[in-house]
C-alpha cells in the first residue's frame, strides 16, 4: 500500500464492499495517537482489527492497520 489521502481511498474502496457490519470493541487515545480495536462482519467470517491512527493538526497523518488475514485467505482453501 502507498501513503496520502488516494491510497487510503484505494485502500478503503477495495474493503468496504466486503464489510457487513462493525462493532467497536473499544478506542485508547493518548496525544496524537488514538487505537482502536473492532470486528469486521464480512461474508468470510468476522475479521478482528486493531488500527493506529497518528492525527496532527486535525488530519489523518498515519493508519497503522493490523489483523490476521486467514478468515479472508484460506477461503476455498
Amino acid at each position: 500500500m502507498g501513503s496520502g489521502r488516494a491510497a487510503v481511498v484505494e485502500a478503503l474502496r477495495g474493503l468496504l464492499p466486503a464489510v457487513r457490519g462493525i462493532t467497536v470493541r473499544d478506542h485508547i487515545m493518548d496525544g496524537e495517537f488514538v487505537a482502536s480495536r473492532f470486528v469486521l462482519e464480512t461474508p468470510f467470517g468476522p475479521v478482528e482489527v486493531f488500527d493506529r491512527f497518528r492525527v496532527v493538526n486535525g488530519e489523518l497523518a498515519e493508519i497503522r492497520p493490523y489483523f490476521d488475514p486467514r478468515a479472508i485467505t484460506s477461503v476455498g482453501a
